[in-house]
């Protein structure tokens, strides 16, 4: 039940690891939910039980773990009301969530992952039951019927099949449970604001001792929470996933775990780029300028008119910053996602060592489609397309000698198969004669970013262009980790990896198949550019290998039998990326040293954790536009390393448990971060840089403080389980707080894309019968209505893109075991 709390009662919180349940499971490779511990009077230990974890690749409590690693159970997650990724930072201060269509944009520790786009690769890895997620549009599935989560910070390699710059999370989902003979399950329903139902269904059917299968099925549905004016909201849910397992002892050493998921998206994101267009500044005389000192409104797409027509929202012309749920769009495209994937897990005790072998392959596929002039004009339509065919193998063998060393190696092989095409499509006339000019402090004549309105709808097209990647890569990694105990209390540990990345990327661009009738334009970029290679134009071919050697290091020392010091340093590294008019930019790599004390005291009822960092980043990948020569005014997005990221800081996290009902959890981080030697060329859409056009467009970033890198947040939670007799009602508070930051991908102090700072505030009531099978909860949550700004990028014609958040959300969740 949602609410039913044993005597040593579980702690749910924003802090490392102290989101505690009892041991899951005495085998990690046995996927049991966790079992209940026994209640005080059964001379149970009282006080914050144990979460296990797998960071290191062995059965541990996440305070016996020499790093900082929050952990929390598919029950934490539920009664936090965590269902996707993005809600991490609820409880994990120091994670900001961006969010760009489908791509989850995490940023940990100064390095974000705003460079998403084609070939790049998101800075903290997310792994589901141990396989990889190359893709960040595939980061945020996946995530029904968790058994836990695992967020590890800095760089991780010499334990994992593939190596990660800035941190790790690693989701599993639960297996079928052998302890429950025959049918058993559940039913978890939640219906909030927007008419927003979700519904998450598990059958376990537990038919021996050795054989066990298990059903996992989600269904979301939703109006949407953009009020689109003249059409289909947008955020709509449409989804459908399903999880089917299969586990397998045919004897105490020998297990096998079957996984096939489905998970297919309908409805459509919030925004492939934006929401709506944020307002910008401008020089005196209209040149679109990050430090200009005036604020402009209004839409400057071609195309979108630019009048208080196609832009009038809460009584103003122009783009709203008063309600961004309100958009004006004629074109919302039937977005598709599909992701099938199947993993055979094996695990076998061969006496001396434990051999663990993990089999994956994946096809994803995912098209989005935007209103590319974001106003009611039909005038234009833009795609993004993305497909990735994966197989990986991953080989693991971990010491189950006695003595002092104890040791883990592992091999990995993988291969992906990516295809990524942007298209845009202009589909009617505009008049840009309509767009004045104005002259630059430097003498540069350019212009005045305005909307401009249609002058014809015949059936020819005003421009056309595809940009069409695609590129294979084969990787293959080995890695391991030794720890030596030099006493009872002292342990030393060392770890390395080597990997090899072989890239390859076919790119060009898709010849137009016209005309177009702008009375019926199509819903596909394929009806538009048919992909042929033979035809294609602006073709190239290239090949790069990246090589390279990372390591760990370091020491653990127990003060105490509940007090651990520990002090690590290690390395990150992530190949370079294949941009599509054929350059190859340099690895991104990260160096970071971590020491901390992780405690327990006052009879294991209170728990403290400190970890202080110093993070080196060289080489950290960043995005610029060039102007597209198939499409005049529009740009292409590459990436480019802009340089150096220097981050320090200190995380604290800490639970208390006063009484036994009563449970408090808390969480702080403290982060200074600034650009060393970093530089990028201005964003296409900014015409010029304080009045002029800079030469070569290139901006020099050092000492400014990287996108979203708050420099405080806090989170802080706390529930009592009040026993009525007939039952137990649990209220819950949980908030959270930031400092201000910029969520400007490009320029770190446009300010189109500052967020101030902030509090969002959840509130819970649960109640579960004395005698029954259900519980039932109410939730507000973002008390606030906090909209916060989660990504802003200037595009083409100077158009600030802007996601924002979900405002504040209420409504009740129903549970039911049988």
């Amino acid at each position: 039940m949602l609410w039913t709390i044993p005597a040593a009662a579980q702690v749910v919180g924003p802090t490392s690891g102290t989101s505690v349940q009892p041991n899951p499971r005495t085998d990690p490779t046995d996927p049991q939910p966790p079992q209940p511990q026994a209640d005080a009077g059964d001379g149970a230990e009282v006080g914050l039980g144990d979460i296990i974890v797998t960071a290191n690749r062995r059965e541990q409590s996440v305070q016996d773990v020499g790093g900082t690693v929050q952990a929390l159970t598919g029950e934490d997650l539920a009664r936090s009301g965590i269902n996707d990724i993005s809600r991490l930072e609820q409880l994990a201060p120091g994670i900001v969530f961006a969010k760009s269509g489908n791509d989850a944009k995490l940023a940990l520790r100064g390095a974000n992952s705003n460079s998403t786009f084609a070939d790049n690769t998101s800075i903290v890895g997310v792994f589901v039951d141990g396989v990889y997620k190359p893709r960040a549009s595939q980061q945020s599935r996946a995530f029904f019927d968790v058994s836990r989560i695992e967020v590890l910070r800095g760089p991780q390699g010499t334990l994992y099949g593939r190596n990660t710059l800035g941190g790790a999370i690693n989701l599993y989902t639960n297996g079928p449970d052998l302890s429950k003979p025959g049918i058993t399950g559940s039913v978890d329903s939640r219906y909030s604001r927007f008419n927003d139902f979700r519904n998450e269904s598990v059958v376990n059917y537990g038919v021996s001792d050795e054989f066990g299968m298990r059903l996992a099925l989600l269904t979301q549905s939703s109006d949407g929470w953009v009020k689109n004016l003249i059409g289909r909201n947008l955020g709509q849910a449409d989804t459908l996933s399903l999880r089917g397992s299969m586990l397998a002892k045919p004897s105490d050493d020998v297990s096998f775990v079957l996984r096939v998921t489905h998970i297919r998206e309908n409805g459509n994101p919030a925004g492939m780029f934006a929401i709506q267009g944020a307002c910008r500044t401008t020089a005196v005389n209209g040149l679109t300028d990050p430090l200009g000192p005036v604020t402009d409104c209004q839409n400057p797409r071609r195309g979108s008119g630019g009048t208080p027509r196609f832009d009038l929202i809460d009584g103003k012309a122009g783009l709203s910053n008063k309600d961004k749920r309100t958009v004006y769009r004629d074109f919302v495209n039937d977005d598709r996602l599909r992701e099938t994937n199947i993993t055979l897990e094996g695990n076998a005790d061969l006496g001396p060592v434990g051999l663990k072998s993990i089999t994956s392959y994946t096809n994803f596929t995912s098209l989005l489609g935007n209103d590319s002039d974001y106003s009611a004009n039909p005038h234009g339509r833009e795609w993004v397309e993305e497909n990735n065919e994966s197989f990986s193998q991953e080989v693991q063998l971990q010491s189950k000698w006695q003595g002092p060393l104890q040791a883990t190696v592992g091999g990995y092989y993988s291969t992906d198969k990516i295809l990524f095409s942007y298209s845009s499509l202009r589909h009617t006339l505009d008049n840009l004669a309509a767009r004045p000019t104005a002259t630059s402090t430097n003498g540069v004549v350019l212009p005045v970013q305005i909307g401009t309105p249609l002058v014809s709808l015949a059936n020819v097209i005003n421009s056309a262009s595809n940009n069409t990647q695609f590129i294979t890569s084969t990787y293959i990694g080995a890695f391991g980790e030794a720890t030596l105990s030099i006493t009872d209390r002292l342990r030393v540990i060392g770890g390395a990896r080597y990997n090899t990345e072989t890239k390859r990327a076919l790119n060009g661009n898709a010849a137009y198949v016209g005309p177009i009738n702008p009375a019926s334009p199509p819903d596909e970029p394929t009806a538009v550019f048919p992909y042929n290679d033979l035809t294609a134009t602006a073709r190239s071919r290239v090949r790069a290998k990246f090589n390279n050697v990372t390591w760990r290091a370091g020491a653990e020392f127990d003060v105490a039998d509940d007090v651990l010091l520990y002090g690590t340093a290690s390395t990150g590294f992530l190949s370079g990326v294949m941009n599509q008019n054929g350059t190859v930019t340099q690895p991104q790599k990260s160096r970071s040293f971590e020491g901390g004390l992780k405690s327990r005291f006052w009879e294991r009822r209170a728990e403290l954790n400190v970890a202080v960092y110093d993070v080196r980043y060289s080489a950290l990948a960043t995005t610029f536009q060039i102007p597209n020569p198939a499409n005049v005014g529009s740009f292409i997005t590459l990436s480019s390393n802009g340089g150096v990221l220097k981050a320090r800081g200190v995380e604290v996290s800490g639970a208390l448990l006063p009484v036994e009902a009563w449970r408090i959890s808390f969480g702080g981080s403290y982060i200074d971060a600034v650009y060393g030697r970093f530089g990028i060329n201005l964003p296409g859409g900014f015409q010029v840089f304080n009045g002029a056009v800079p030469a070569n467009r290139f901006i020099d970033l050092r000492g400014q403080r990287p996108p979203y890198t708050p420099e405080f947040t806090f989170s802080v939670a706390t529930s009592y389980a009040l026993d009525v007799g007939f039952g137990t009602i649990t209220p819950q508070v949980q908030m959270r707080y930031s400092d201000s930051y910029f969520a400007h991908g490009g320029l770190p102090y446009d300010r189109s894309g500052f967020q101030p700072s902030f509090t969002q505030t959840d509130v819970r009531v649960g109640f579960s019968p004395a005698e029954g099978n259900w519980s039932l909860e109410g939730f507000v949550e973002n008390i606030e209505d906090e909209m916060l700004n989660q990504r802003t990028q200037t595009g083409g014609d100077g158009l600030q893109q802007a996601n924002w958040g979900l405002p504040r959300n209420y409504g009740v969740r129903l549970k039911f075991n049988f």
